[in-house]
């Protein structure tokens, strides 16, 4: 008969590894003043709670520890905020499972590596129902987020976010390296790079996925307004839209400017809206399922200037043969033009 000491001694173990498993929750700042400091105080699988309000830190890093890092959320809005103040990225993340969720994410400047709002370093983290606005790389890469590994086995997850006026060299909202990102219903905007990747940029066999997502009014100072891809990369966008990235919407290019050699790559689109008045479309791009590619002018725009107003009225008075002037519609314009007007001078028009 086995020993019912040695019996119960194990089911108590495997209790406590059970409870270890789902882990601690650390609140911020009720019991630890800073974030960091609650980073440093975790073990694999706690969370960190952080309360409603401003917390102005820098170069938050999470490493040798897989843990969840909260904001708070009143009536479904984000009211929690890391502020990094241009003193440095904000968070750096460098060991698996590690989450972020529901921050509001700001101030960020980094210089090399880059990450300005995040750095994701050989790391498989999720980042959740974040909004990433305001951070910048100057020089470097990700003004938002930068996803920086060595294998593109590691899968960076960004799902449910807003990034958004972020600025870079290289991919203003989102920089991908040896990375099979999953970028899935996130709202990509008026972010900024002065060379490549104006709302995502892929290089070096970043095989992204960029799923239901909207991308729009980024802005690259060469090549890739909305989306760009270069070196060996195979980024697939499947839903959403790509749409009024200037100088163009999506560019993947077999070779950048500083490469040399033959190196191949290519994005995939599938049923992907993609629209603007610059170019949509350039180099080595798949199309599968239902893609629809216009100027997405909006109804009534007939001289297609991106503007409904006056102008289109008049050219469709002259496509029809109408002339403005001509009050009563009897094909002469003449003094009974002139008296319809003064006779109703100074109504009010329903």
């Amino acid at each position: 008969m086995k020993n019912p000491f040695l019996i119960a001694m194990g089911l108590s173990m495997a209790v406590l590894g059970c409870l270890h498993v789902h882990g601690d929750t650390l609140n911020v700042p009720n019991q630890y003043q800073t974030i960091q400091q609650a980073v440093d105080a975790a073990s694999d699988g706690d969370i960190i709670k952080i309360a409603q309000g401003i917390y102005k830190e820098h170069k938050i890093e999470i490493t040798g520890k897989s843990i969840r890092v909260e904001g708070t959320r009143v009536n479904g809005n984000l009211v929690t905020t890391v502020d990094g103040e241009r003193n440095g990225g904000v968070f750096i993340l460098q060991h698996p499972g590690i989450h972020i969720k529901d921050l509001i994410i700001t101030g960020g400047d980094a210089g090399n590596p880059g990450g300005g709002g995040i750095l994701c370093r050989n790391s498989n983290a999720t980042i959740d129902g974040c909004h990433i606005h305001g951070n910048r790389a100057p020089t470097h890469k990700g003004g938002g987020i930068f996803c920086d590994n060595e294998s593109e086995a590691i899968i960076t997850t960004i799902k449910n976010c807003q990034i958004s006026h972020n600025s870079s060299g290289y991919g203003g909202g989102i920089n991908c390296r040896k990375s099979s990102a999953i970028i899935k219903n996130c709202i990509i905007n008026n972010n900024n790079a002065t060379q490549f990747g104006g709302g995502v940029r892929c290089y070096e066999q970043s095989n992204a996925q960029i799923i239901n997502c909207q991308i729009t009014s980024n802005l690259a100072g060469n090549d890739g307004g909305g989306v760009f891809s270069g070196l060996e990369s195979k980024p697939t966008i499947i839903g959403g839209s790509v749409s009024g990235n200037q100088p163009d919407n999506i560019v993947s290019k077999v070779q950048e400017l500083s490469i040399e050699g033959p190196l191949t790559g290519y994005i995939t689109i599938q049923d992907v809206t993609i629209c603007g008045t610059g170019s949509h479309v350039s180099g080595a791009v798949i199309h599968n399922g239902e893609n629809h590619i216009s100027r997405c002018l909006e109804e009534g725009d007939i001289d297609n200037d991106g503007d409904v107003d006056t102008d289109d009225l008049n050219d469709l008075h002259q496509a029809l043969g109408i002339c403005t002037s001509d009050i009563d519609h009897d094909g002469i314009v003449n003094i009974e033009d002139l008296l319809h007007v003064i006779e109703d001078w100074g109504t009010i028009c329903p």
